[in-house]
Protein backbone atom coordinates (compact mmCIF):
# COMPACT_ATOMS: atom_id res chain seq x y z
CA UNK A 1 0.00 0.00 0.00
CA UNK A 2 1.41 3.33 -0.87
CA UNK A 3 2.42 5.86 1.73
CA UNK A 4 -0.46 8.17 0.85
CA UNK A 5 -3.43 6.10 0.65
CA UNK A 6 -4.56 6.84 3.95
CA UNK A 7 -5.24 10.57 3.11
CA UNK A 8 -6.72 9.59 0.31
CA UNK A 9 -9.37 7.18 1.73
CA UNK A 10 -9.29 10.69 4.36
CA UNK A 11 -9.95 13.02 1.43
CA UNK A 12 -12.96 10.66 -0.30
CA UNK A 13 -14.18 10.53 3.14
CA UNK A 14 -14.39 14.31 3.52
CA UNK A 15 -16.02 14.22 -0.21
CA UNK A 16 -18.75 12.12 0.51
CA UNK A 17 -19.55 13.64 3.82
CA UNK A 18 -20.00 17.32 1.42
CA UNK A 19 -22.60 14.74 -1.00
CA UNK A 20 -24.27 13.35 2.29
CA UNK A 21 -24.94 17.46 3.54
CA UNK A 22 -26.09 17.89 0.21
CA UNK A 23 -28.79 15.24 -0.07
CA UNK A 24 -29.77 16.02 3.36
CA UNK A 25 -30.11 19.80 2.58
CA UNK A 26 -32.94 18.83 -0.32
CA UNK A 27 -34.57 15.84 1.71
CA UNK A 28 -35.62 19.02 3.97
CA UNK A 29 -37.08 20.63 1.19
CA UNK A 30 -39.22 17.86 0.02
CA UNK A 31 -42.36 17.09 1.94
CA UNK A 32 -42.60 13.22 1.24
CA UNK A 33 -40.57 10.80 1.80
CA UNK A 34 -39.44 7.94 -0.48
CA UNK A 35 -35.57 9.06 -0.73
CA UNK A 36 -34.45 9.91 -4.29
CA UNK A 37 -37.29 8.64 -5.61
CA UNK A 38 -39.13 11.36 -4.13
CA UNK A 39 -36.67 13.92 -4.78
CA UNK A 40 -37.11 13.30 -8.36
CA UNK A 41 -40.93 13.26 -8.20
CA UNK A 42 -40.93 16.30 -6.64
CA UNK A 43 -37.99 18.00 -9.23
CA UNK A 44 -39.31 17.01 -12.37
CA UNK A 45 -42.70 15.29 -11.89
CA UNK A 46 -45.09 11.68 -11.12
CA UNK A 47 -43.53 9.78 -14.03
CA UNK A 48 -40.21 10.48 -13.06
CA UNK A 49 -40.38 9.94 -9.88
CA UNK A 50 -42.25 6.41 -10.59
CA UNK A 51 -39.64 5.76 -12.94
CA UNK A 52 -36.82 6.28 -11.03
CA UNK A 53 -38.53 4.22 -8.28
CA UNK A 54 -39.17 1.09 -10.00
CA UNK A 55 -35.47 1.59 -11.87
CA UNK A 56 -34.01 1.41 -7.74
CA UNK A 57 -35.92 -2.03 -7.33
CA UNK A 58 -34.53 -3.25 -10.42
CA UNK A 59 -31.02 -2.29 -9.50
CA UNK A 60 -32.13 -3.94 -5.97
CA UNK A 61 -33.14 -7.12 -7.41
CA UNK A 62 -30.27 -7.65 -9.55
CA UNK A 63 -28.27 -7.46 -6.50
CA UNK A 64 -30.32 -9.69 -4.84
CA UNK A 65 -30.13 -12.18 -7.43
CA UNK A 66 -25.98 -12.06 -7.20
CA UNK A 67 -22.67 -11.87 -9.12
CA UNK A 68 -24.34 -15.20 -11.40
CA UNK A 69 -26.88 -13.29 -12.92
CA UNK A 70 -26.62 -13.64 -17.12
CA UNK A 71 -27.70 -11.18 -19.80
CA UNK A 72 -30.80 -12.51 -19.72
CA UNK A 73 -32.06 -11.66 -16.41
CA UNK A 74 -31.32 -8.20 -16.93
CA UNK A 75 -32.78 -8.01 -20.16
CA UNK A 76 -36.37 -9.34 -18.14
CA UNK A 77 -35.65 -6.78 -15.53
CA UNK A 78 -35.51 -4.20 -18.24
CA UNK A 79 -38.77 -5.16 -19.87
CA UNK A 80 -40.47 -5.16 -16.78
CA UNK A 81 -39.46 -1.87 -16.01
CA UNK A 82 -40.21 -0.52 -19.67
CA UNK A 83 -43.89 -2.45 -19.24
CA UNK A 84 -44.37 -0.71 -16.15
CA UNK A 85 -43.70 2.66 -17.68
CA UNK A 86 -46.09 2.11 -20.38
CA UNK A 87 -48.54 1.45 -17.74
CA UNK A 88 -47.91 4.25 -15.48
CA UNK A 89 -48.25 6.54 -18.89
CA UNK A 90 -51.61 4.76 -20.77
CA UNK A 91 -53.19 5.17 -16.77
CA UNK A 92 -51.94 8.48 -16.37
CA UNK A 93 -53.29 9.70 -19.95
CA UNK A 94 -56.77 7.56 -19.44
CA UNK A 95 -57.03 9.64 -15.70
CA UNK A 96 -56.05 12.88 -17.49
CA UNK A 97 -58.72 12.12 -20.29
CA UNK A 98 -61.39 11.64 -17.89
CA UNK A 99 -60.82 14.92 -15.82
Amino acid sequence: MAPWAPLAYLGCGLAFGAVLLCLAEGASRVPTSGGVAGFIDAAFGPYWGFLTGFALAGCAAMLWVGAQSTPTEAAAIAALIAVASLIYRLRRQKALASA
